[in-house]
This record gives C-alpha cells, sequence and structure tokens, in this order.
C-alpha cells in the first residue's frame, strides 16, 4: 500500500509539472516574440535618428541593449525551467541540502548558519538545492547589509516550515509577492518564479514575512506528509 501511494504521488507530480512545462513553453514564446520586435523597433528608431540626433540614436541602442539582456534571461530560464519536473521527486536531507547549496554562491564574509537539525528530510523534485541556493544568493546581492544567512525548520499544527532569514535591509512590503512573478523576475533572473515552481511539484508553498528594514525572511511551508523526521512516522 505504501509503495502503490508513493507511486501515485510520484506520477501526480510529474502530471503537473509536464502541464506546467507546456503553460510556460507558451508564455516563453510569447515573450521572446515581443522582445524581439521591441529590439527591431529600438534598431530602428537608432537608424532613422543616427544623422540628424544622434544622441537620441544612441539612447536607443542603449534600450536595445537592454532588451538583448532580457531575451537572454529568457533563453536561459529556458535551460533551467525545462529540468523542473524532469526526474521524480525524492526523499532529500534538509540539512545536507543547506550545505550543499553554498558550492553554487560566493560566501564572502557573510555567515550561513545551518540551524536544521540532521536526519530530517523533504519529499521534493531534485532541484529543491538550487532553491536554497538561490535564496542565499538573493540575500547576498539585495540584502546590502547582511551578515549572516539562517536556514532553520520548526514544526506547526499544518506541518513544518523551513526558515531562511537574514539581517539585510529586508522587503518593501508591496515587494513581498511581486518578487514571485513570472514579470518581476524577467529583471532579475526569474530565480524565486523558479522556486515557487520547483516547490509547488510536492505541494510545497514558499513566501516572504520579513520586517522591512530589519531582513528578508523565506518562511517554506511544508505539509506533514512532505517531511520525514526521525522522531515521527510520515503518513
Amino acid at each position: 500500500a505504501a509503495e502503490n501511494q508513493e507511486r501515485r504521488r510520484v506520477e501526480k507530480a510529474l502530471a503537473d509539472a509536464n502541464r506546467k512545462l507546456q503553460l510556460m513553453a507558451s508564455i516563453t514564446r510569447h515573450d521572446l516574440l515581443n522582445q524581439l520586435s521591441a529590439l527591431w523597433g529600438y534598431l530602428d528608431l537608432a537608424q532613422v535618428l543616427r544623422e540628424r540626433d544622434p544622441a537620441s540614436a544612441w539612447r536607443h541602442v542603449e534600450s536595445a541593449a537592454e532588451m538583448v539582456n532580457r531575451l537572454n534571461n529568457t533563453v536561459r530560464f529556458t535551460a533551467e525551467y525545462q529540468k523542473v519536473g524532469a526526474t521524480a521527486p525524492t526523499w532529500q536531507e534538509i540539512r545536507t541540502l543547506v550545505e550543499r547549496s553554498q558550492k553554487y554562491v560566493s560566501m564572502g564574509k557573510v555567515v550561513l548558519e545551518n540551524a536544521v537539525p540532521a536526519g530530517v528530510e523533504i519529499f521534493a523534485d531534485p532541484l529543491i538545492e538550487k532553491v536554497f541556493s538561490n535564496l542565499i544568493e538573493n540575500a547576498l546581492r539585495y540584502g546590502e547589509t547582511v551578515t549572516t544567512i539562517t536556514f532553520s525548520l520548526k514544526q506547526d499544527a499544518e506541518g513544518y516550515i523551513l526558515i531562511c532569514e537574514d539581517d539585510g535591509v529586508g522587503i518593501s512590503a508591496d515587494e513581498k509577492e511581486k518578487i514571485f512573478t513570472y514579470a518581476h523576475g524577467m529583471n532579475t533572473g526569474l530565480g524565486l518564479f523558479l522556486a515557487r515552481e520547483i516547490l509547488a511539484i510536492t505541494g510545497i508553498s514558499i513566501q516572504e514575512t520579513g520586517v522591512p528594514g530589519s531582513g528578508a525572511r523565506f518562511e517554506i511551508l511544508c505539509p506533514a506528509r512532505v517531511i520525514r523526521a526521525p522522531d515521527r512516522q510520515t503518513e
């Protein structure tokens, strides 16, 4: 019975991932066409103005360069997104995942505190390691005054909450949900958008609950069925 339940869980996760891949292929194609259209528009204007108004022509060239950067982000994103759901979700030890995620980033003088207890496992897409490294990278890039990044785990009525918090400048109230959107991610590499998608494969959600000015705090909400702790039996 346990094997059948596990198989059904994996099959559903892969089916959900496939639907998301189809949707994202459509969205990405639409974005690429729009960005190419804008790129040609800027270059056409620069061509027209190059002799009578060189300063304006150059501004259009700069706009075209920015659009090339957006195109590059979109193409890089497709390479990452196609991996989501490509392999079945598995049980992975959270503390080890946090430790391994450091290999993708340069910490500098910032300290990573891993307060997640040993032996606790999470049922997730293998790309969850990238979720953790992305949270670390975002703290380093946008936290400005960050000295410490801490991962911890707490139990609540619904299951478990995996927390990643820092002591940087935090995230303003109007940005808390926006940072997870595809549109916002076009300028920042789509890391948090991807993070939410990766986690959602096995029913895990993520939100930002930090106090602006006192640091960012990401809460990863894990239903009881996706956490396996040494002191309890999983469903």
